[in-house]
């Protein structure tokens, strides 16, 4: 039979494969697909999606794992994660006098990316 984590090893495998995905796609195509979809003025919004793919597909992939806590009655654990989660977001306030662009690097590119690969790590040491 299969085990849990042989479960959560295919998933995973399937849920970064898709996130490269994303990302190459995002990176080659984003402002002119963007613009051709949206609208010309839209052009500068795939700039930005350039820059939040790469969260959005570490986010797309730990986010799914994130009920593991719960299944394997780590509660308490989740809670702190949470806790810090919502702290690191606080302290983006710190951040505000930056350009949007600027903003968008640090704090997605930098805060998101770490605190997923760190959720990512720690739910397979669970």
């Amino acid at each position: 039979s299969k085990t849990i984590w042989s479960i959560l090893k295919k998933t995973a495998l399937l849920l970064i494969g898709i996130g490269i995905l994303e990302i190459i796609i995002i990176q080659i195509w984003a402002p002119d697909l963007f613009a051709f979809v949206f609208g010309s003025t839209y052009y500068l919004s795939g700039e930005y999606a350039k820059i939040l793919v790469f969260s959005f597909a570490l986010n797309f992939i730990t986010s799914s794992f994130s009920s593991i806590f719960i299944a394997l009655e780590k509660i308490r654990y989740y809670s702190v994660w949470q806790t810090l989660y919502f702290l690191f977001i606080c302290s983006m306030w710190f951040f505000k006098k930056y350009t949007l662009i600027d903003f968008l690097k640090i704090s997605y590119f930098i805060y998101q990316i770490v605190i997923d690969l760190l959720k990512l790590l720690t739910n397979y040491k669970i």
